[in-house]
């Protein structure tokens, strides 16, 4: 069990020589993984990771174990689509992996190379929907690394299914907990708060590290059938449930407290009390904390996905690109309609469609309707369906690749 005097010891690991792996995580947390896993685990359960991506935490568990329990190493059992991502682009941006996948690609064999010398030892499940619908075994884990509470379903199947197999004194680790807009995570903790204590958060990271202090019954799923949408939490409970999360740190840790109450204002903001969010940013911006790195990074992300008219009291978004994220030099790139140029708006260059002139008047942000020179038609598409698009020349749905 990691005592709050040992959980920096980790730290030693950063040396000048050490190379960060690629993916979406820091150093930090590749040497916590590898420094737990070669100290703290006793092998009474397995490790189960949720969303490896590009497995740099894989390895680095992997690397502590094979130091700790060389005759005897049980497995990592991974668990993910394995389907490249939008987002993942952005996070391959300047890496050898840039630019070789396009959304929805499988990058499962990538994932198998990065992982080959530890392969023996990793069970890999490729998830054939998303992990709302993933099963576990029940057999018992000592470690859940999560980096999957992408959703809401997502964070109830993995509580129901995987939690209840948690031997008391396991260890937790969210990588995403003082993320802001993965915010429903405090609500999902909050429920759970009577079975977890928080250990330790790691530097210059996200990620938190809770432990299991008693068993979770395996009846849990009653506590969550009642979510199954951002919609559906009350704003009774986002109070409480933040107000929670903000208690478990310190005034060591002031760059949290500007994250919990920016996630609480992205929570509010998806229920959809602007007003209310946009006041919490604006109590951030009056805080004496407000210029910490770690809590700016977070902010000029969300203003670089177009959100920045969430800082501004009184401020509507106004273009159906408002929330596409700024990449400098006019280009902007959306989750769902990839990359474009707004230097000529209305008329856009898009990356894989060539110039497209989208009409002023269209607003949302979720769908869009364009004209299309080559095709000399009217075109409409949404965030749910795209890239199948209906063309009103012809009144048929074609595939727009």
């Amino acid at each position: 069990m990691i005592s709050a005097d040992q959980s920096n010891a980790y730290l030693k690991l950063i040396t000048p020589k050490r190379v960060k792996l690629l993916g979406a995580t820091t150093i930090e947390e590749q040497a916590f993984c590898e420094w737990y896993t070669s100290n703290y685990f006793r092998g009474e359960g397995c490790i189960v990771e949720l969303g490896p991506w590009l497995g740099s935490i894989t390895v680095s568990t992997a690397v502590g174990l094979l130091r700790n329990l060389p005759a005897n190493i049980p497995s990592i059992h991974v668990f993910d689509l394995f389907r490249w991502e939008r987002g993942s682009s952005l996070w391959a941006r300047k890496t050898p992996f840039e630019n070789i996948y396009r959304k929805g690609d499988d990058f499962l064999p990538l994932y198998k190379e990065i992982i080959a010398p530890f392969q023996s030892h990793i069970d890999i499940n490729v998830s054939t929907v998303d992990l709302s619908q993933e099963t576990w075994d029940s057999n018992p884990i000592e470690c859940l690394i999560n980096d999957a509470w992408k959703t809401v379903p997502v964070m109830v199947n993995t509580i129901c299914q995987f939690f209840p197999s948690l031997i008391p004194g396991a260890t937790l680790l969210h990588q995403d907990y003082l993320w802001c807009t993965d915010s429903f995570i405090h609500i999902g903790m909050y429920r759970l708060r009577d079975y977890f204590d928080i250990v330790h958060r790691i530097q210059n990271s996200q990620m938190v590290v809770f432990r299991l202090n008693k068993a979770i019954p395996s009846n849990i799923s009653e506590y969550f059938t009642d979510l199954g949408s951002v919609e559906d939490f009350e704003v009774e409970e986002i109070e409480a449930a933040f107000e929670w999360s903000a208690s478990l740190f310190g005034d060591n840790h002031p760059d949290a407290a500007l994250v919990i109450r920016a996630a609480k204002a992205w929570m509010l903001y998806k229920v959809g009390y602007i007003d209310e969010a946009r006041g919490l940013f604006l109590q951030n911006r009056e805080s004496l904390n407000y210029s910490h790195p770690f809590y700016l990074h977070q902010e000029d992300t969300l203003r670089s996905w177009g959100l920045g008219k969430l800082f501004q009291h009184g401020c509507e978004v106004d273009t159906w690109y408002s929330e596409s994220m700024d990449l400098g030099n006019n280009w902007r790139w959306n989750d769902w309609f990839g990359y474009f140029n707004i230097n000529t708006d209305p008329w856009f260059y898009h990356s894989e469609h060539g110039w497209l002139y989208i009409f002023p008047s269209v607003k949302d942000t979720g769908s869009i309707y364009l004209w299309d020179n080559a095709m000399m038609s009217v075109l409409w598409s949404s965030e749910a369906i795209y890239p199948t698009m209906y063309r009103f020349s012809d009144n048929k749905w074609i595939s727009y690749c």
